[in-house]
């Protein structure tokens, strides 16, 4: 963020020798997000990012972005 704000900059980019990237899909989901109460998704879904961002921080990782 810091480098974003300096007025002198002019191209902000970093360079890494090697790169992976995910993309993963629940199977199912539609169905089990259809069957489950609000409340009980919701616990899923933190329970599922909060094992990936642990995943993410015992590699030394950096995860860019989360959608879904």
């Amino acid at each position: 963020a810091d480098r974003l704000k300096e007025p002198t900059r002019t191209v902000i980019a970093d360079k890494y020798d090697d790169a992976s990237i995910l993309f993963a899909d629940i199977a199912g989901y539609t169905k089990r997000a259809s069957d489950t109460a609000p409340a009980e998704l919701v616990r899923f879904l933190d329970r599922l990012y909060t094992d990936l961002d642990a995943l993410v921080d015992r590699h030394g990782l950096e995860k860019v972005k989360s959608s879904g």
